[in-house]
């Protein structure tokens, strides 16, 4: 059943301690369902909100930015549709990244476990997922986002030994190869959809 407190703590968990936090909520390996449920939604959703919320609050802000670079602000597009396509295409991308991690570990020396990738993606993407949210703040959630980048990328190599029993020397290769492909699918999907969804240039989470 899904708890705010635990969640909220659970999240702030994974910013600030990850390794630990992985640990705590990964033994035993809970089905990916209930990670989804609730982990994974109610954070991509919080994050969602908040960013559609700065979009808006910081126009102004914004606009004085393109004018003062002598440049027109472009039109903000429609943000209930950034809402849905953010929401729906990290959702999806937690899903395939989990897929593909399990795929190569299991290639390398691991074990290809659905629920055991799930858990890792999945909470080892809650600081990047955050950063996001940031994104409308100029300059500053630019480098929230990075930050929060970083610290996923981090805890998912030092987190695949224990989850899903990756060798110390291939756990690069497995982040590598499963970073790399999610990178690509990532560039088709945006090819697709990107256009669907129109908002100011540096602005796009």
């Amino acid at each position: 059943m899904l708890n705010i407190a635990t969640t909220a703590s659970r999240a702030y968990g994974m910013i600030a301690d990850p390794q630990a936090t992985l640990a705590n909520n990964s033994h035993p390996v809970p089905h990916w369902a209930i990670v989804a449920r609730e982990h994974v939604l109610p954070v991509i959703l919080v994050s969602a909100a908040v960013h559609v919320v700065l979009s808006l609050a910081l126009r102004p802000l914004h606009e004085v930015i393109f004018r003062s670079a002598g440049l027109e602000m472009p039109e903000s597009g429609n943000l209930a549709l950034d809402f849905g396509v953010r929401i729906g295409m990290q959702f999806a991308g937690i899903l395939a990244w989990s897929a593909i991690l399990g795929f190569f570990a299991g290639t390398l020396g691991g074990r290809n476990e659905f629920n055991a990738a799930y858990v890792l993606v999945a909470l080892a993407l809650t600081p990047y997922v955050v950063g996001t949210a940031m994104l409308s703040v100029p300059v500053l959630g630019l480098l929230f986002w990075l930050a929060g980048f970083v610290r996923a990328i981090v805890t998912l190599y030092q987190g695949a030994p224990a989850l899903l029993g990756v060798p110390n020397e291939n756990r690069a290769k497995v982040l590598v190869l499963s970073l790399v492909s999610m990178l690509l699918a990532g560039m088709a999907v945006a090819s697709i959809f990107g256009p669907l969804v129109a908002r100011p240039v540096g602005v796009a989470g």
